[in-house]
């Protein structure tokens, strides 16, 4: 396993996580109050699902 620096990883999980958990919670929030949520929701679904493929083939390696 390559040693990637810490900022790397920052940079690279982190940060992203947090744009798509909100956009995951968002949809979730508005799915809730009956508002059209379901692209939101959509859209951090796959934010979350690109992240975890970068993890898994990027920096697992």
């Amino acid at each position: 396993m390559k040693a990637y620096p810490t900022e790397i990883i920052y940079l690279g999980f982190f940060l992203p996580a947090l744009f798509s958990l909100t956009f995951f919670v968002e949809g979730i929030y508005k799915i809730y109050k009956h508002e059209e949520g379901l692209l939101t929701l959509g859209l951090g679904c796959l934010f979350l699902l690109g992240l975890g493929a970068f993890y898994f083939f990027i920096i697992a390696k």
